[in-house]
């Protein structure tokens, strides 16, 4: 859903996909364990997260990784 990038050259800091009910259903699922695989062979940092509640500790969290 959302990409976090360096301002001076644009380059890929962090992959964000914000998910909601309608990844509860099998055809979602599915997706979902399609695009985490992709995103694992392309080596760029992700998250999945449920809710924005806690999203800037979180990515907070990766940028520190």
């Amino acid at each position: 859903d959302f990409v976090l990038a360096r301002p001076e050259n644009l380059q890929v800091v962090l992959l964000i996909e914000l998910d909601d009910n309608s990844h509860d259903n099998k055809a979602k699922q599915e997706r979902d364990d399609f695009i985490d695989k992709l995103y694992k062979q392309t080596g760029y940092k992700f998250i999945r997260v449920r809710g924005t509640g806690n999203l800037k500790e979180i990515i907070k969290e990766q940028l520190e990784q």
